[in-house]
């Protein structure tokens, strides 16, 4: 479960380090989720922003925007509570998964 304190949905910067097989990110509060069609190699890394105007899908520092899940949906963690899930087809158990944000404040 990770916890937004701000005052708006912030994005994401989120890095899985393989071996897995079609890695999946799931926000459980919200239903949204994010899904690479791929498999990685244990020297394989991918980098996804889910931030506007910014969003981008790198496989060892090259696009693969075009192996993402037509369903996927590059979310935003919402204010308070959000339950995240990893998985993955295979690989699950040796894949790392590194995800950060910065809370934003709306200031007058």
């Amino acid at each position: 479960t990770f916890i937004n304190n701000g005052d708006t949905d912030v994005p994401l910067l989120i890095k899985i380090y393989g071996p897995c097989t079609n890695p999946k990110l799931l926000n459980a509060t919200t239903g949204e989720y994010i899904r690479l069609n791929y498999i990685l190699r244990d020297s394989d890394v991918v980098e996804i922003s889910t931030e506007n105007n910014n969003k981008y899908v790198l496989l060892n520092g090259t696009n693969i925007f075009n192996l993402i899940d037509l369903n996927t949906v590059f979310f935003k963690l919402t204010m308070g509570e959000n339950e995240v899930k990893f998985t993955a087809d295979q690989g699950q158990e040796s894949a790392k998964l590194e995800i950060k944000w910065r809370e934003q404040f709306v200031t007058v």
